[in-house]
């Protein structure tokens, strides 16, 4: 079933059309649902993530078909996506869901479910400002209030969003791959009581000289846009989320093993 979520993603990477891309969409959510209804203890949580998922893809549809007519199809298309993503201000059923995902599928859910959504969105370029902006100060903004880390990282990955829907072409590609080994380092030591877990919370929130700072620098040095003094403002807001969670857990070990040293050095390729 994994191999749907894959083919899903891939089927909307390479279509021409909205049909096609919502289909893509839909054959990722239907495998996804699969592979994670084990996971779903809950009733509630399963019938939000499908009706959620399902109302993003309608969305995206009808605009679709409306973009040749009128520029309100865009503001349909755009509406969709942010709600598949999970983005402000349409976030509210992400943490109903990740509370009852293991860890892989919450991987899943923070990294691979968002490509598809962000490729599309990327690609429609429409109202990118005012969602970076809204994204990152809000993010930013409800990390203080997160105890723990699947909601931490429901919000940190807003901000994150923020830079990458700031950048484009190769960088972009370049930079979801660097954020994703990075969350996957914290997920990974998201145990309770491990010591390493400091040093991966560390990374993500992007203290230099980490991957998660070098990879900020690069999109500062390559980007041209106003935006770019929120961005870094919002980072070190969601940073000092990231220390204050480090300092209550006490989560820093004295050393680190290969799969984290290489999350925290990879940004420097």
């Amino acid at each position: 079933m994994y191999m749907g979520v894959m083919l899903g993603t891939l089927v909307v990477l390479s279509s021409a059309t909205w049909p096609v891309a919502w289909i893509g969409l839909e054959l990722n959510l239907l495998a996804f649902i699969a592979v994670s209804m084990f996971a779903f203890k809950a009733k509630k949580s399963a019938m939000t993530y499908f009706v959620c998922q399902g109302s993003g893809s309608l969305l995206v549809i009808i605009g679709g078909m409306l973009t040749n007519m009128c520029s309100v199809g865009y503001l349909f298309v755009v509406a969709g996506l942010v709600f598949k993503m999970g983005l402000l201000p349409l976030h509210f059923w992400v943490p109903v869901v990740v509370v009852v995902l293991c860890r892989f599928n919450l991987f899943m859910l923070l990294s691979w479910q968002k490509v598809a959504p962000l490729f599309l969105l990327l690609t429609v370029g429409f109202g990118t400002q005012q969602l970076v902006a809204v994204n990152a100060v809000g993010g930013a903004i409800m990390m203080w209030g997160c105890t723990t880390i699947p909601l931490l990282l429901i919000f940190s990955g807003m901000v994150q969003m923020g830079w990458i829907l700031v950048t484009s072409g190769a960088f972009s590609v370049y930079y979801v791959m660097i954020y994703f080994v990075v969350l996957s380092a914290v997920i990974y030591y998201s145990t309770e009581g491990s010591t390493l877990l400091g040093w991966a919370l560390l990374n993500a929130g992007g203290l230099p000289p980490f991957s998660g700072f070098i990879i900020k620098l690069k999109a500062v040095m390559s980007i041209k846009t106003p935006l770019v003094l929120l961005l870094i403002f919002s980072s070190g807001m969601a940073l000092c989320s990231y220390v204050r969670l480090i300092v209550t857990m006490r989560t820093v070990g004295c050393s680190m093993p290969c799969f984290l040293l290489f999350s925290c050095g990879i940004g420097l390729v």
